[in-house]
């Protein structure tokens, strides 16, 4: 049976391209595979693919029980696409936070007729945990999550400039948030009202807190942070986690 399926790839290879002729115009066949990691997070769930070559674009499904494909393109330049399909949308509504999104771009160039590529999928979304001193009156406040990223290009897995608002529910005096992929000189404002009045009672920078902390918005993977906050006197203090599957706080750096 495998010396069959060999032969079939070698006829596949050979269709319309004599071996006797200018082979330098003839398509190219690429396995395209999930990485250890990327079945690891899709589990039963499958990734979509967009294969964009010199012809055009064409649309792929990979999981568990088909983990890697073969498919043929135009020799040159292939940009792969690969989305982690969890229900995760690349666009934030207003009011709300970001999706939990794992996704890749890989472009590269292809001479051969035969090539091999295996894709990752990155943590495009890092969440936020606000830590609040136990017994203080939270009931009194409203904290809010202002931004001006609401989304992310997935071609060029950049920031999408928009208005992002954010509603902290606060349970057990902990909250947390999802933030998108942020341009370095994006503010992320965290906002303290008076619950009964809506008046401002006081403003932070937490995207200023991050860079100063050497947080790395640019990264492949986004990493998690806690923020813990004392309101009487009012101070605040983050930590960074080092990242793994899953997006969990996993240690301090």
């Amino acid at each position: 049976m495998k010396n069959e399926a060999v032969l079939l790839f070698s006829v596949l290879l050979l269709t319309g391209c004599s071996v006797k002729e200018d082979r330098s115009g003839c398509p190219a066949f690429l396995n395209l595979s999930l990485s250890d990691r990327a079945l690891m997070l899709a589990r039963d769930l499958p990734v979509k693919l967009l294969v964009s070559d010199a012809k055009g674009e064409d649309t792929l499904l990979l999981d568990a029980f088909n983990p890697s494909v073969w498919h043929e393109v135009e020799k040159g330049m292939v940009t792969v696409e690969s989305l982690l399909s969890n229900g995760a949308g690349t666009s934030i509504a207003w009011g709300a936070q970001s999706d939990s999104l794992w996704a890749s771009v890989d472009r590269f160039y292809i001479e051969e007729e035969q090539a091999h590529r295996q894709l990752r999928l990155h943590k495009r979304f890092a969440t936020i945990w606000f830590i609040f001193d136990e017994g203080m009156p939270l009931d009194d406040y409203s904290f809010l999550i202002q931004g001006y990223v609401a989304g992310t290009d997935l071609t060029k897995m950049s920031p999408m400039t928009g208005d992002f608002r954010y509603l902290l529910a606060v349970r057990e005096w902990t909250a947390s948030v999802r933030l998108p992929p942020q341009k370095s000189d994006s503010p992320i404002i965290f906002r303290c009202n008076d619950a009964s009045t809506g008046k401002r009672l006081w403003d932070w920078d937490l995207s200023k807190e991050l860079l100063q902390a050497g947080y790395d918005w640019e990264a492949e993977d986004l990493k998690d942070a806690k923020v813990y906050i004392h309101l009487a006197p009012l101070s605040f203090s983050l930590i960074i986690g080092s990242w793994k599957d899953g997006g969990e706080i996993s240690g301090i750096i």
